[in-house]
């Protein structure tokens, strides 16, 4: 990684450079990096892993969590990986809780989810995740202080159209 990019909000989380940077400037300071993988075109039983990384380089004091587990998926059981104080809550299928934010250090929040819908050129939903942040204990938030990055799964590929080929003698 280089000072420029550096410059340009890219951080080192688990040693992979991953764009961190927030232009809303009443976030700046804060940093919330939402990713899904893998990222193609997810089918039924397929599981998908989401990684929230938290990054607050002068904040100070805990910060909530809450982040629904997407429509049309179903979430893993035992699958997440977070610091404590943070757990899958069945009753609102969410991972909800509260960290305690220590300035510069990278907070991680992983799980995984299976796919319970298939795609088709009529109905093709996307499966979609946003993981909300608030200053208060209450879940879900009655409102979110701050989001996460929208990440986005699709379920049907419209490029994989196949068309019968029809050859023509002269």
């Amino acid at each position: 990684m280089t000072e420029a990019d550096s410059q340009k909000g890219v951080r080192l989380v688990l040693g992979m450079p991953v764009r961190t940077e927030i232009d809303d400037p009443s976030r700046q300071g804060k940093q919330y990096f939402k990713e899904v993988s893998p990222e193609d075109i997810a089918q039924y039983g397929d599981v998908l892993t989401y990684t929230l990384s938290l990054i607050f380089p002068n904040a100070g004091g805990p910060r909530s969590v809450y982040d629904l587990i997407p429509t049309h998926t179903t979430y893993i059981s035992h699958s997440l990986l977070a610091p404590p104080g943070i757990t899958y809550d069945p009753a609102l299928n969410a991972i909800v809780g509260s960290i305690p934010i220590t300035p510069t250090q990278i907070h991680q929040i992983t799980y995984r989810v299976q796919v319970n819908i298939t795609g088709t050129q009529e109905f093709h939903p996307p499966i979609i995740n946003q993981a909300c942040l608030h200053p208060y204990d209450s879940a879900p938030p009655l409102t979110c202080a701050f989001y996460s990055n929208e990440v986005k799964t699709p379920t049907y590929d419209f490029i994989k159209i196949y068309l019968p080929l029809v050859l023509r003698g002269n």
